[in-house]
């Protein structure tokens, strides 16, 4: 009589023709069919004899490599899954194989830490920007975990489908726009820049209660361009400018950015730095006073 599991084929897509789909175990109405190609199935003793009804349960090496090789070539699990026909829940426990236990218990020892420290009103986003590695490690090869835990971690008032979003106040506004304005070399106060030196990183809707304070203080471009020549003067007069197109390039600017008139205002803060790093060595040679330096002072500090 022939054997009822040769009745079903192997669905596995690196099965060659020279494997065989063989009964391994039985137990009461049901039983294992291994194929030498790797995948097991499971099966009823009540099924049809229809392929459709075996369940892969288990991946032998062949496809456990070719699996691998898929990921480390940078695709995610289930791309990789769907490409082999294999389970994602085995696709993910071996994805999570892949890395020691020992390992993957620091990191979520590491993580718990990460989340107890972190502010409790942007508990989960402050502990991933605290330590971004963790956070990426565990969403790569354990995020069952990372998602599980996460959720019974949110911050108070936050809840899946209605999160609440919170804005800056007029006192954080005022301290970034004061902080960002205070860095060198200098940076534009944009209402992006401000926004994200207060914390708030998202691009928020502009009917918010901050939005009056917000527009008062946001920089305009002539506003941007002045203060970084009152930078260039100050640099010169503290002899540390050194190369005005390098400061220029470190503030992110070239020197066709600004009018005929600035440009020649920085030309004299030019001439004034070398002048200043002049002075100590003419006047320990006896160098009469050089009227011209006086001019340029002048006229830079006037403005």
């Amino acid at each position: 009589m022939t054997p009822l599991w040769e009745a079903y084929s192997c669905m596995g897509v690196l099965h060659r023709s020279a494997d065989v789909l063989e009964a391994v175990s039985t137990r009461g109405d049901k039983w294992k069919l291994a194929c030498t190609c790797g995948v097991s199935y499971r099966v009823s003793n009540t099924a049809q004899c229809d392929a459709a009804r075996l369940v892969p349960i288990a991946y032998g090496d062949r496809y456990r490599e070719r699996y691998r090789a898929l990921i480390a070539g940078g695709q995610t699990v289930w791309s990789a899954a769907r490409k082999l026909r294999l389970s994602y829940r085995w696709a993910y426990r071996e994805r999570v194989g892949n890395i020691q236990y020992g390992e993957l218990r620091k990191l979520r020892a590491a993580w718990r830490r990460l989340v107890k420290n972190a502010p409790p009103e942007r508990r989960i986003t402050a502990a991933a920007e605290a330590d971004p590695a963790v956070h990426k490690a565990l969403l790569k090869n354990d995020q069952e975990w990372l998602l599980a835990f996460n959720r019974s971690h949110r911050s108070p008032g936050r809840t899946k489908g209605a999160v609440r979003r919170k804005e800056p106040s007029a006192d954080q506004i005022r301290e970034a726009w004061r902080g960002l304005i205070s860095v060198e070399p200098p940076m534009m106060a944009t209402r992006r820049a401000i926004l994200e030196r207060a914390g708030f990183l998202r691009a928020l809707d502009r009917n918010r209660s901050f939005e009056p304070v917000l527009a008062e203080l946001v920089e305009s471009r002539l506003a941007y361009l002045e203060r970084v020549i009152s930078w260039l003067a100050n640099l010169a007069s503290e002899q540390r400018l050194g190369d005005c197109e390098e400061a220029l390039r470190r503030a992110g600017l070239r020197r066709s950015r600004f009018n005929r008139e600035q440009r020649e205002r920085i030309r004299g803060i030019e001439l004034m730095s070398a002048v200043e790093g002049d002075a100590t060595h003419n006047c320990q040679v006896g160098v009469g006073p050089l009227w011209w330096k006086s001019r340029f002072v002048w006229e830079c500090r006037s403005e």
